[in-house]
Formats: structure tokens, C-alpha cells, sequence
């Protein structure tokens, strides 16, 4: 599970918001991979990746942290939520999930069932399946929600899948409580 937290962050930065916007983008103003490439790695953006990279550096060179940042970081964590979750609710319409309907049904459905099946026929069995599954079975985050004002992608689509896949998680959870154990 860590690993793949720890790879998330990049894979979103490097790959998937980068992809998005340069799929996304229509009409005459359709971006180029040059210009998609701009947009998606101006400072902003890369300084979480740098500042994951410092840290696993640290970490490889065996610097401790200093006793006197002990607790620091679960601070810095609650601020980072907290402003993520005022970004997000500036963004988010109730009303776009209705609109966004099947497209949040279509998508949830290969993120919590295609996606597993995938996984299954990759070859996946026991804990390494139970990890993958639980971690598929995340709800788009705010990480999502994010990356679309970053890049310029739309942000009621993002948004819509944001509520939509937290939501699911009162139907989701419980199936992943009977089916997880099941898979050892």
C-alpha cells in the first residue's frame, strides 16, 4: 500500500493529468503535447514531486529527522487537507453529478469492477490482490479535483466524479468487507 501511495503522486503529475488535458482539449484551440507539456509542469506543480524526491533521498541516506519536527509533519498533513478540501468546495456544483450522471457511472464502473477483474487476470492472488483491490477502491480524491485546475481540464467532470465515487463508498466498503477476506 505504501508503494503505491508513494508512486500515485507521480504517476498523476507525470502521466495522467498530461494525458488528460492533451485528450481533452478540442476545437480550434486543441493543445499540442508541447503545450500540454508547459502547462502541466510549471513550478507549481513539480513541487510536491521535489519535495517527495528530497524526502526519499533523506530517507535513502539514513538522515533522521531532528526529535524537534516530531508531530510537525501530522500538522502540515491537516493544513494540506484542510486547504484541499476549501480548493475542492470552491469548485464543486451539486447539481453537475446529475448532469454527469453516466459518465460517473461508466467510469466508476471500471474503476471498481473492470479495473479488479484486470487486476485478477494480471495474475494478482492473495495479499497482493487484497492491497491492489482496496487501493483501486479508493474514490477519486481530491488529488483529482486538483489536477484538473492545474491543467485546465473540467472541473464540474472531475467534481462530479469526486462526489460520486465518495458517495459510493456506503455501497462499496461494505462489498469490499465480504469480498477482501475472501481472496487470502
Amino acid at each position: 500500500m505504501q508503494l503505491y501511495r508513494v508512486l500515485e503522486a507521480p504517476f498523476y503529475y507525470l502521466v495522467a493529468w498530461p494525458v488528460a488535458a492533451y485528450l481533452s482539449s478540442t476545437g480550434p484551440q486543441a493543445s499540442s503535447w508541447g503545450a500540454t507539456f508547459r502547462r502541466s509542469f510549471r513550478p507549481v506543480t513539480l513541487l510536491p514531486l521535489a519535495g517527495m524526491g528530497v524526502g526519499v533521498l533523506l530517507n535513502l541516506a539514513k538522515i533522521h529527522r531532528p526529535g524537534l519536527l516530531d508531530g510537525v509533519s501530522s500538522w502540515f498533513v491537516r493544513g494540506n487537507v484542510l486547504l484541499l478540501g476549501v480548493t475542492v468546495g470552491l469548485t464543486l456544483r451539486r447539481a453537475a453529478v446529475g448532469r454527469q450522471l453516466s459518465l460517473c457511472l461508466g467510469i466508476s464502473a471500471i474503476k471498481f469492477a473492470l479495473l479488479p477483474c484486470a487486476l485478477w487476470l494480471l495474475g494478482f492472488r492473495g495479499l497482493h490482490l487484497q492491497t491492489a483491490l482496496v487501493c483501486a477502491s479508493m474514490p477519486v480524491a481530491f488529488m483529482a479535483v486538483v489536477g484538473a485546475n492545474l491543467v485546465g481540464l473540467d472541473e464540474e467532470v472531475l467534481g462530479s466524479l469526486w462526489l460520486f465515487t465518495t458517495a459510493a463508498m456506503v455501497v462499496i466498503v461494505p462489498l469490499l468487507a465480504v469480498v477482501v477476506p475472501r481472496l487470502a
